[in-house]
């Protein structure tokens, strides 16, 4: 009777154990060999069903951490048309969420810089000259991504510029 109860009781964990770490970290049980799989959890090998909802968790586990990486403190979002905005959203993505930017947003605007259509091609040196050069790099990618993102809002993509056009009808 003991050892009924002891192989029935190591079951019971094998699968407990098995299904947690579906639950965990199903991205990283995806990328296993197919051998650790089947050991550690065979239904999410043998069988179609198990397989494909492997697959889902794994793939929306990756879309989490990939959001996670792209936007550390997601929660924290500021106005990035304004500058103000854009140097505290600046601040969150260097980590530096709780630092106080203000001094840099009015030294810009001591110089009449108060718009970003007026900082979209200035340099990270120059830039610099204003707020510390780390915190001006990462400006500056962040306006470059907002120009990019504007652009290509604004254009469709077929939509031919005039200078394309007349380089065309010269052909």
């Amino acid at each position: 009777m003991g050892m009924t109860f002891l192989i029935f009781l190591g079951a019971n964990l094998y699968q407990s154990l098995s299904g947690l770490l579906l639950v965990v970290s199903p991205l990283g049980f995806y990328h296993q060999p197919r051998w650790i799989q089947f050991l550690a959890c065979p239904r999410a090998v043998i069988t179609r069903k198990g397989r494909e909802e492997l697959e889902e968790q794994a793939k929306a586990e990756a879309e989490i951490l990939t959001k996670k990486a792209l936007h550390p403190n997601n929660d924290e979002k500021y106005d990035d048309s304004d500058i103000g905005g854009l140097l505290k959203q600046t601040a969150v993505n260097l980590g530096r969420g709780d630092y106080d930017v203000t001094r840099f947003e009015d030294r810009l605007k001591e110089d009449w810089l108060d718009d970003i259509e007026q900082l979209r091609h200035k340099t990270v040196e120059f830039l610099s000259k204003y707020m510390p050069f780390g915190l001006a790099e990462e400006f500056h990618q962040l306006i470059e991504c907002a120009e990019l993102a504007s652009s290509k809002s604004a254009k469709p993509p077929n939509t031919q510029s005039e200078g394309e056009r007349e380089v065309r009808e010269m052909e």
